[in-house]
């Protein structure tokens, strides 16, 4: 019997998934891959593990915390007109979309702890929207 190659190095050969076969549960896992999850593979296999198949829980800090901010007053401000969308609108939504935040993740309070207690948090979340 001949060998492949790929065979006599060890290296798996891929084979063809019928998506039909694959449980509901897991089929949004197969054919989804956010940038940022691909990141995560790309940079650490593990850590891609742990977030994606394990879905272990990593507690927020204060930049994840800032990031889920920015990103829910982004999508908001994009919820109202054009000529609305400005700085002042943006830091309105700010604090509408913190306080929505923390009741949903009250464990965003204690990573932006830090942050909001020396000024940086304001200041910085004024610079990102400004941007």
């Amino acid at each position: 019997m001949t060998q492949t190659p790929s065979e006599a190095q060890g290296v798996a050969m891929a084979v063809p998934i019928d998506i039909a076969t694959v449980p509901a549960a897991r089929t949004h896992s197969l054919v989804s891959l956010s940038p940022s999850r691909a990141l995560d593979f790309m940079t650490c296999p593990l850590r891609y593990r742990y977030r994606v198949i394990d879905r272990f829980v990593e507690p927020p800090t204060a930049a994840t915390a800032k990031g889920t901010l920015v990103h829910a007053v982004l999508e908001r401000l994009f919820d109202v007109p054009p000529a609305e969308r400005t700085i002042e609108t943006a830091t309105r939504l700010a604090t509408v979309e913190w306080d929505r935040l923390i009741a949903e993740e009250p464990e965003l309070i204690t990573a932006a702890a830090d942050a909001v207690a020396d000024g940086s948090w304001t200041r910085r979340d004024e610079d990102l929207l400004a941007t």
